[in-house]
C-alpha cells in the first residue's frame, strides 16, 4: 500500500505540496532558468562562430553537417533570449504570472532536451556519438525541479525525437540499435535523477516552511511572553504599593489601638464599669490583636514570596530563644491556664536566622495554645539528628500539646495556601491562616523539614528541623 501511495504522490500533490510548488519551487526554477539560459546563450554564440569558421572544410556531408549545426543554434539563440527576457521580467519585476512562469520553465526544460536530441541526430551524419543527448538529459534532470508526471512526459518526448532523428541520419543498423538503447538508458536514468531532485527539493522546502512557521509561532509566543511579563511587573508594582500602604498606613494605627485597649483594660477605671462593658472591651482587644497578627504575618509572607527576605545566619541558643518567645506569649497561655514546658537542653545551638526562628517558634506555640483546652500542657523538646549523608547535623524540635488534635483531611491541607484549614480555637480564638505556611517556608529556607503528628482528641506534635551549629 505504501508503494502505491508513493507512486501516486508523484502525480497527485497534497495541499501543502501545492503551496510549495506555487511559491518556493516556482521561484527557485525561475532563478535556475536564468542561470542556465546565460550558459546556453553563450554556447549558442560559440557554436555559431566556431562552426562558421570551419564551414568550408571537408566533404559535402561534413559541410552539410556544419551548416545544420549553425542553423540549429541560430534558431535557438533568439528563442533563448526570449525565454531569458521573460524569466527576468517575471522574477525581478515581481510579475505574478503563474502560467507564464511555468511556460518559461517548461520551455527551457524542453529546449535543452530537444536541442540534445536534434544535435545527436545531426551528428549521426559524421559520428556515432550521442554525447549531446546524455548532456542534455543530465542537465535537465539536475537544473530543474519538475513534477515526476511532467518530467516523464518530457523525457519520453525527447527520446521519441532522438529515435526519429537518428533513424533518418544513421545508416548503420547496428549503430542505430546501440544509440537507441543508450539514448533510452540516458532518458531513464535522467528521469530517476529528476524524481530524486523533485522529492528532495519538495522535502527541503516543506521543512523550511515548517521551520519558518515554527519561528513565527516562537516570535508570537515571545511577544506574548513579553506582554505578560510587563503585565506581571505592573501587577507586582501595584502589589508592592498595596503592601506598603498596609505596612505604613494601616498597621501603625491598629498597633496603637491595641495598645490603647490594653491600657484601658489595665486601668483602675475599668473595674468600676459593669461586666458587659468589660466583656465588650476584651472582645475588641482580642479582635484588634488578631488583626494586627494577621497584618504582620501577611507582610512577612508577602516578602517571602518575592524573595525579599534574606537569611542572616547566626549561632542561636535554642533554649534561650524558646524561653524568650514563651515570655512574649505568656498572657495568651495564662488566659487559658496552660502550662508551657521548655525541655530543650541549654547546650543545643542552631545556625539560623533569628527573625525567622522567632516567627516559627511563636506561630507554633500560639497555634498550640489556640487548640489546647484550659489547664492543658504544651511541651517543647529538641535533639540533635544526623542526616543519612552524615555531612550535615540538624536539630529536631518538637512542639507537642494535649489539645483537640486534627483529622487526617485537615493534616493533608495544613500547609497549603490554596486550602482553608483555619478553625476557631477552644475559646473561639480566630486564626490568620498564614502562620503555619510561614513556618514551612522559613524552615525550608534553612533546608529543614516539618511534619505533623495528630489524632482527634489526643493533641498534636509539630516536628521540624534546623541546621545545627
Amino acid at each position: 500500500m505504501g508503494f502505491f501511495q508513493n507512486v501516486g504522490s508523484f502525480f497527485i500533490a497534497s495541499d501543502v505540496e501545492r503551496q510549495v510548488i506555487k511559491n518556493e519551487i516556482r521561484k527557485d526554477n525561475l532563478r535556475r532558468v536564468i542561470y542556465l539560459l546565460v550558459g546556453f546563450i553563450a554556447i549558442n554564440i560559440f557554436m555559431i562562430f566556431y562552426f562558421k569558421g570551419n564551414v568550408a572544410a571537408g566533404n559535402i556531408i561534413e559541410v552539410k553537417w556544419r551548416e545544420s549545426i549553425i542553423f540549429l543554434h541560430s534558431i535557438l539563440l533568439p528563442f533563448n533570449f526570449l525565454l531569458f527576457g521573460a524569466a527576468i521580467l517575471i522574477r525581478y519585476k515581481k510579475a505574478n504570472y503563474k502560467l507564464a512562469s511555468e511556460l518559461v520553465m517548461y520551455g527551457a526544460f524542453l529546449t535543452v532536451l530537444f536541442t540534445g536530441a536534434i544535435a545527436v541526430s545531426l551528428d549521426q551524419l559524421v559520428t556515432q556519438s550521442i554525447m549531446p543527448f546524455f548532456l542534455a538529459c543530465a542537465t535537465s534532470a539536475l537544473a530543474f525541479i519538475v513534477r515526476p508526471a511532467y518530467s516523464l512526459l518530457f523525457f519520453l518526448a525527447a527520446f521519441a525525437a532522438l529515435y526519429f532523428g537518428i533513424t533518418q541520419t544513421q545508416p548503420d543498423p547496428n549503430i542505430l540499435i546501440s544509440n537507441t538503447a543508450n539514448g533510452f538508458g540516458a532518458a531513464a536514468i535522467s528521469f530517476g535523477i529528476s524524481v530524486l531532485q523533485w522529492r528532495n527539493s519538495l522535502l527541503r522546502y516543506k521543512q523550511q516552511r515548517q521551520i519558518a512557521e515554527q519561528k513565527l509561532q516562537l516570535e508570537k509566543n515571545y511577544n506574548s511572553l513579553l506582554k505578560s511579563t510587563e503585565e506581571l511587573e505592573s501587577a507586582n508594582s501595584t502589589k508592592d504599593k498595596f503592601f506598603s500602604i498596609i505596612a505604613h498606613d494601616l498597621r501603625g494605627p491598629i498597633t496603637s489601638t491595641v495598645s490603647l485597649t490594653e491600657m484601658l483594660i489595665e486601668s483602675n477605671d475599668l473595674h468600676q464599669q459593669d461586666n458587659e462593658s468589660g466583656m465588650m472591651l476584651n472582645m475588641l482587644h482580642d479582635s484588634l490583636q488578631n488583626t494586627s497578627k494577621l497584618l504582620s504575618n501577611l507582610l512577612i509572607w508577602a516578602r517571602a514570596q518575592t524573595n525579599d527576605v534574606s537569611l542572616n545566619l547566626v549561632r542561636i541558643n535554642l533554649y534561650e530563644n524558646i524561653e524568650g518567645n514563651i515570655d512574649l506569649l505568656y498572657s495568651l497561655a495564662a488566659d487559658k491556664i496552660i502550662v508551657i514546658r521548655n525541655k530543650v537542653a541549654s547546650d543545643i545551638f542552631v545556625q539560623a536566622d533569628v527573625e525567622m526562628v522567632n516567627t516559627i517558634i511563636r506561630n507554633l506555640i500560639s497555634n498550640a495554645i489556640k487548640f489546647t483546652d484550659e489547664f492543658g500542657e504544651i511541651e517543647i523538646t529538641a535533639n540533635y539528628r544526623e542526616e543519612n549523608t552524615g555531612a550535615q547535623k540538624f536539630v529536631e524540635v518538637c512542639v507537642k500539646d494535649n489539645g483537640v488534635g486534627m483529622e487526617i483531611s485537615t493534616l493533608n491541607d495544613l500547609f497549603r495556601i490554596d486550602k482553608k484549614t483555619t478553625n476557631y480555637g477552644t475559646k473561639r480564638e480566630a486564626g490568620t491562616g498564614l502562620g503555619l505556611i510561614l513556618c514551612k517556608e522559613f524552615i525550608e529556607k534553612h533546608h529543614g523539614t516539618i511534619l505533623v503528628k495528630s489524632e482527634p482528641g489526643k493533641g498534636s506534635c509539630f516536628i521540624f528541623t534546623l541546621p545545627a551549629n
